[in-house]
């Protein structure tokens, strides 16, 4: 039994060794780790292969820059193993976990594994424990639980996964969709009570921190494409509850969309995305289960307040951000 781990990587030429040095150190071999660079401009080709010169299980493949979605396809092709996971270069795997994933993963009758994590931001660090007891559930269990949707916190049967891919292209909501693709033809998953995975949001250079003009673009194209497929796929399911299930966890992201409409971009691209959402059916937003999102899908449901509170909004952050650049000048000619 063979686990592959894929890693792309891009601009962590300084992160990238701890990443790797994680799973080396765990003590267990019978994996490999396969690194995509994905066209970064630093110098992470250089360290990845240093990396893959010490280590022999390492194998290091290069790309123009395409995204996460394609490198992880391109590591998928490659990989040998029984078991993929999807590790982000700027993450890294607590110590002694393998004792504990690879009894179970030996046993190969699983589709999908999923475990607990830790997440570290610049103002907290904590545990993510939602699973606390080893078990096997049903997908709708799952599903009904609010899982989160990251691919790093699960493990893939390589057989199972078949000719399923991430979409090519995609840099942003790319685990939702491979995740909803592929868990609502699951029917059972195997929940860990270990943390597994340290999520670490502290890298200023990653792509998911970049808020510039271009970046934001593209977030904004890739969650319509996500939000389009997710709701093609639903309208393909069979099973009333699976449908129900989904179309909230499509709901809950649309939302989160909206949001960060109304707090990173202008209202006039907040306007577009509504008209569009209108008239793909998918606003005003359907139901969800968590209450702080019901509160805000029940104002952003009403189009008019919903566009003067953004408007309200970002005119308060523009004054914020006039009044502390003053503030700062008038501090450092003092």
């Amino acid at each position: 039994m063979i686990l592959s781990i894929i890693i792309p990587v891009y601009n962590c030429q300084h992160l990238i060794t701890r990443c790797v040095e994680s799973i080396i150190s765990q003590g267990v071999f019978n994996f490999e780790i396969i690194l995509i660079i994905d066209g970064s401009p630093d110098n992470s080709l250089q360290v990845c292969k240093n990396l893959a010169n010490k280590y022999q299980n390492i194998i290091v493949i290069e790309q123009t820059n395409k995204g996460t979605s394609t490198a992880r396809n391109n590591g998928l092709n490659k990989a040998k193993g029984d078991y993929v996971w999807f590790v982000d270069a700027d993450d890294y795997l607590p110590q002694g976990f393998f004792t504990k994933l690879f009894p179970v993963l030996e046993n190969e009758n699983d589709n999908v594994i999923a475990f607990n994590y830790q997440h570290i931001t610049h103002q907290a660090n904590t545990i993510e424990r939602r699973y606390e007891k080893d078990q096997i559930i049903t997908t709708k269990q799952f599903l009904s639980n609010r899982p989160v949707m990251f691919a790093a916190t699960k493990i893939y049967n390589k057989k199972a996964l078949g000719n399923h891919h991430f979409c090519d292209g995609l840099k942003n909501l790319e685990d939702l969709l491979f995740n909803v693709q592929f868990l609502c033809h699951q029917k059972y998953i195997h929940l860990l009570p270990h943390i597994g995975y340290v999520y670490d949001q502290t890298n200023e250079k990653s792509t998911s921190q970049n808020r510039s003009k271009r970046n934001l673009i593209k977030a904004a194209t890739d969650s319509e494409i996500v939000h389009i497929f997710i709701r093609k796929e639903i309208e393909n399911i069979d099973d009333n509850d699976m449908k129900s299930l989904l179309t909230k966890d499509l709901n809950f992201s649309i939302a989160g969309y909206l949001y960060s409409l109304m707090k990173f971009y202008n209202v006039k691209r907040l306007k577009k995305a509504i008209n569009k959402y209108s008239k793909l059916g998918l606003y005003p937003i359907g139901n969800v289960s968590r209450l702080r999102p019901k509160l805000f899908v029940a104002v952003a449901n009403c189009k008019h307040l919903f566009i003067l509170y953004a408007y309200y909004y970002r005119c308060r952050h523009r004054l914020k951000f006039f009044f502390s650049k003053i503030h700062n000048r008038a501090t450092y000619s003092c």
